[in-house]
């Protein structure tokens, strides 16, 4: 070959096959054949038109048997019968010895010729026409008795059966196999016409099921292929009927195409049905029917027709399954978006047909962020929470928790949810948190991280009454979900924040202009009473008897000390505001504070009945008896203030293995639940159902005194019947 020629193709493809040898182990053979064939060209570059011809005849041969054992299809041609295959245009490419005896050839010599140019001239429009039906996935298998042409003589009339071969993917026609049966000519009168080999040929010749059924639908024979798909013998499939092999809904879905077939009014029909194999389980399979008639017309047995389709359903499922997913994911997301409060975010959260039905779900926000090299929050406060029926549990909102309590740092994870399937049995819950789950109404519960801007926030805690199991997939699409509403959350949250912020300014505005009203009003009516008392004392018009001059100079005193706590309360909130407040802290009983605040109470509560609880044997707190004593008395004339006289106040003090605990109950009217918030801070009073007004400063001073000792000072209990304010003091 000259060096300026163009390299011949062959060159090529010896390349491109040798390239390929370690690609595909199992088809070695073939390529083997390949290659000898491309060598045999490269050799024979100079040869014959004839010669070059056989050699593309012999490479098409192979391709096309390559592809039939890609697509499962076999040579195995039942005794007697020739074999020719052909390409999809109907060229032969293959013919087995039995083939080229019947036509008086040589097998290799069929090779290259159309199938059609072997029958008479009257007959090939009839292979013609066999060869374009092949192409229609559901005309598998079409026979007719024809004559064809045999070298030295006239004709040879055979029942040519066409077994279309098809790619089991794309349903495109790979090829076809026709079938020779030189077994005698067709008699229309015999109704055993349909023999057992014929059968056989047609059965053996296909890469999917195939199954010949009574009218009953009792099975009568069944192909290789069909036994594999279903993992039965030939032998024990014989007992059995369509009815035990298809899926209940399935079965009633074909019997109504099989009576329509029947009566005429189908010629074939093809179901997607689900087939149980021998071992209980189901596959997926596209299933064609049709009947076989004898001469007379009348039907005979029902062909079935059965390819595994369990791959594509299982595709199309997940597929249809990721749709949903994203429009659901898309819905979701448009709702949470436009939700203007957290509540609003949960309920579009809860829209989700994914969370499996829960009852209840809470959203839980961490007293401060939770970072990575941090200690865990001390607690976590339920900001929103949602129940399938109101009013059956316990509400939760607005309820605080603290972490150590229900051990929620075995819990809580940062970057993957935490399922607890079976709250009554799982280790990571301590005995308080199984009992706070149980009395929610909780038997398995979910719990998402809620993280916005680099910072996990908070929880989600979704709740189920029974067990209930989430796969992994479908966590991850309710984690995306959730994500999202995490953001929207950390977005309310500081809308709202900055909200009550700015309610808070206008409110600590107006308790301000309140306190200086208040302040010149409680500082004015002393220093009037003195300041009246005094100049009636020093009138020279007037000589006044010792007992008024007594009684005078008892009011003087008693409205200075009044001006005198007045002072003392601004001087401390003001060094509490400043840091500054001193206090003399030592190991003390809860005897012992109670024995240096035991004068004043009494005093303060002299109009009701005053219970003072001292169990003996408490331990010791390092804290400053006078400014605890002061904390007593300033929670103690706030019961008087909000009672009536007569009515019992009761102080009470017990200890637990961390710290003492004092509790003081009154009977007044209870604490709004509006009021409660702010109660603690300066300038704010609960009520104005107070019998004397105050300037609002006592309770804050005593939060303030409580948390210089490292104590709690919080509402235990309020309602109807009176309140409840406690405070702990931690042991030494």
């Amino acid at each position: 070959m000259a060096a300026d020629q163009t390299p011949n193709p062959f060159f090529r493809l010896e390349a491109v096959l040798k390239g390929r040898t370690d690609l595909l182990p199992d088809q070695q053979n073939l390529l083997d054949d390949l290659l000898s064939v491309v060598d045999t060209v490269l050799d024979r570059l100079e040869g014959s038109p004839e010669d070059q011809q056989e050699l593309r005849d012999e490479i098409a041969s192979l391709l096309l048997a390559d592809e039939m054992a890609r697509q499962g299809y076999t040579d195995v041609t039942p005794s007697g019968l020739g074999l020719l295959v052909t390409d999809a245009e109907g060229i032969i490419r293959r013919a087995n010895r039995r083939a080229g005896g019947l036509l008086h050839r040589r097998p290799d010599l069929l090779v290259g010729q159309a199938v059609a140019d072997l029958a008479q001239d009257e007959n090939r429009a009839t292979l013609r026409r066999l060869l374009e039906q092949a192409h229609d996935p559901e005309n598998l298998v079409q026979d007719t008795e024809i004559e064809l042409a045999v070298a030295d003589e006239d004709a040879l009339t055979v029942i040519i059966t066409a077994v279309a071969m098809h790619d089991l993917e794309t349903g495109d026609l790979v090829g076809v196999k026709w079938l020779l049966d030189p077994g005698g000519r067709r008699d229309e009168d015999d109704p055993t016409f349909d023999t057992e080999e014929r059968l056989r040929a047609t059965f053996e010749q296909t890469a999917v099921g195939m199954a010949h059924l009574t009218l009953a639908s009792q099975f009568e024979r069944v192909n290789q292929q069909f036994c594999e798909l279903t993992g039965y013998d030939k032998d024990d499939i014989k007992d059995l009927s369509l009815q035990e092999l298809l899926h209940t809904d399935d079965f009633k879905a074909d019997s109504q195409f099989m009576r329509d077939l029947i009566e005429g009014r189908l010629e074939t029909y093809t179901l997607e049905v689900r087939y149980r194999r021998k071992d209980g389980t189901l596959f997926w399979a596209r299933q064609t029917a049709s009947l076989m008639h004898n001469p007379q017309g009348e039907p005979q047995r029902r062909i079935l027709v059965v390819a595994d389709v369990t791959d594509q359903k299982t595709a199309e499922a997940q597929l249809i399954e990721a749709l949903n997913r994203s429009e659901e994911l898309y819905n979701v997301s448009r709702a949470i978006a436009v939700s203007d409060s957290i509540d609003a975010v949960l309920q579009a959260m809860l829209d989700s047909e994914y969370l499996g039905d829960p009852n209840r779900a809470a959203v839980l926000v961490f007293d401060r962020p939770w970072l990575d090299d941090d200690d865990p929050p001390e607690c976590c406060d339920v900001m929103a929470e949602w129940q399938r029926q109101e009013g059956d549990l316990p509400p939760l909102l607005e309820s605080s928790y603290l972490f150590e309590e229900y051990a929620f740092t075995r819990l809580f994870q940062r970057d993957s949810p935490t399922v607890i399937e079976d709250v009554g049995s799982d280790e990571r819950l301590n005995e308080q948190a199984r009992q706070l789950f149980v009395d929610s109404g909780a038997g398995t519960i979910t719990l998402f991280p809620l993280k916005a801007n680099a910072e996990w926030y908070g929880v989600l805690s979704l709740h189920h009454a029974d067990y209930h199991s989430l796969e992994e997939d479908r966590l991850r699409h309710l984690s995306g979900i959730v994500d999202q509403a995490a953001v929207a959350i950390a977005s309310r949250r500081l809308l709202e924040a900055e909200a009550q912020a700015r309610q808070a300014a206008e409110r600590a505005n107006q308790a301000k202009r309140d306190f200086l009203a208040v302040v010149s009003h409680e500082l004015r009516t002393p220093l009037s009473s003195i300041k009246g008392f005094a100049s009636t004392l020093l009138a020279d018009d007037v000589e006044w008897d010792e007992a008024s001059q007594l009684d005078f100079l008892q009011t003087i005193d008693k409205e200075a000390d009044k001006l005198g706590g007045l002072i003392r309360q601004l001087l401390d909130i003001s060094r509490l505001e400043a840091g500054t407040l001193s206090l003399e802290k030592q190991p003390v009983t809860p005897a012992q504070i109670l024995g240096v605040a035991a004068a004043q109470l009494e005093t303060l509560a002299a109009s009701h009945e005053l219970a003072i609880a001292n169990p003996p044997d408490l331990p010791p707190v390092e804290a400053d008896p006078e400014r605890i004593a002061q904390v007593l008395a300033n929670l103690v004339s706030n019961a008087v203030r909000y009672s009536e006289p007569g009515s019992s106040i009761e102080v009470a003090v017990h200890a637990n293995d961390d710290y003492v605990q004092f509790e003081i109950s009154d009977q007044g009217p209870g604490i709004p639940p509006e009021a409660q918030r702010e109660i603690f801070e300066p300038f704010n009073r609960a009520t104005t159902m107070a019998r004397e007004q105050g300037m609002g400063l006592g309770l804050a001073i005593c939060r303030g005194i409580i948390d210089r000792h490292n104590g709690r000072l919080w509402i235990e209990e309020t309602g109807p019947d009176g309140t409840t304010m406690a405070f702990s003091l931690p042991l030494t």
